[in-house]
């Protein structure tokens, strides 16, 4: 017999020969159906007709009618078990950034004080400095957080494909999503801010009488 086509297909995860009715009758001379696939008509509530066939049919033939919303939902709900233990890691990385990135922002801010101080006299205001500051802790967090995105994506490629796949017994496929991109950006950006608040404050407010010294 010529193949036609093969596709992903979550019917089973042993996969699935399609053929036709007659040839598998003939060949295999098995009567039997074990999966009804069946098409509501335009407008009519699925979950009602599912209902009905197992109200008539259900308790005699042993048959379960699972709608293609419901079988969705399930593998999602499969997935998001699976990757259920990343947001303890998710967790831990956050708080280790915004630490790490409070580190630098103070090290930093202890280091050009004297530098701050300078542009203090000069005229520059409070929030104008804490800004300066705020912004150099988004220009170096931003680029990480893209790094991790592309990191995070290719290991995201690996658990899925390989991992998960071999665990659940389909093929599943990986798309990355343009919105999880921008959201770890922007994740990424609201850290270093909230990281960096504490420094930029603190530079703000220091004695220009005392960090303009020369010793």
């Amino acid at each position: 017999l010529e193949i036609i086509g093969v596709v992903t297909d979550y019917a089973s995860p042993e996969g699935v020969v399609y053929l036709k009715r007659d040839l598998y009758r003939a060949y295999w001379h098995d009567p039997l159906v074990s999966v009804f696939s069946v098409m509501v008509q335009p407008g009519a509530a699925v979950t009602r007709v599912a209902d009905a066939i197992e109200a008539q049919v259900g308790g005699s033939k042993g048959l379960h009618a699972t709608n293609h919303q419901e079988l969705r939902q399930q593998t999602r709900d499969i997935l998001n078990e699976s990757f259920a233990y990343t947001h303890a890691i998710e967790a831990a990385t956050l708080i280790a950034a915004i630490f790490g990135i409070m580190n630098s922002t103070i090290t930093a801010v202890l280091v050009r004080q004297r530098e701050m101080a300078v542009l203090r006299a000069l005229g520059m205001s409070r929030g104008a400095l804490m800004r300066m500051i705020v912004f150099e802790a988004i220009c170096l967090a931003v680029p990480a957080a893209l790094a991790a995105a592309v990191l995070g994506s290719l290991l995201a490629y690996l658990c899925i494909v390989g991992m998960v796949s071999a665990m659940m017994g389909w093929t599943l496929e990986f798309h990355s999503s343009p919105w999880m991109l921008g959201a770890t950006l922007a994740l990424g950006a609201l850290c270093a801010s909230a990281a960096s608040a504490l420094a930029a404050w603190k530079s703000a407010n220091v004695k220009l009488s005392e960090s303009l010294i020369i010793y």
